[in-house]
């Protein structure tokens, strides 16, 4: 995930890591919500559920973005199945969640 965040941060995006669901509302609340959220494969499944709930609850336009199948089914999160956290093109598919494609009418 260290891969991940410093190419999102290399993007020009601002990025929290947090390792708990305190330190998850903390950064939430301090940054003043989020766009996007990113939950990665070794999170444990009652974290990766209390994470999507929570932030979720607070802000329904927050998009989600999970690593692997761990997550119960949600509307709001995007799986990424086949990219390791820490390859290039994870790093592409989480950008195409969060930066408007260029020509599009979003």
């Amino acid at each position: 995930m260290r891969a991940l965040a410093d190419g999102l941060r290399n993007s020009g995006l601002l990025v929290d890591v947090t390792h708990d669901l305190r330190e998850v509302r903390d950064a939430f609340f301090r940054r003043g919500g989020h766009d996007l959220i990113v939950i990665g494969p070794d999170l444990p499944d009652a974290l990766s559920r209390a994470t999507a709930e929570t932030l979720g609850a607070i802000d329904d336009a927050v998009q989600i973005v999970v690593f692997g199948d761990r997550l119960p089914d949600t509307r709001r999160a995007t799986r990424v199945t086949a990219f390791h956290p820490g390859s290039r093109a994870a790093l592409g598919a989480v950008l195409r969640q969060i930066l408007p494609i260029p020509g599009s009418r979003a």
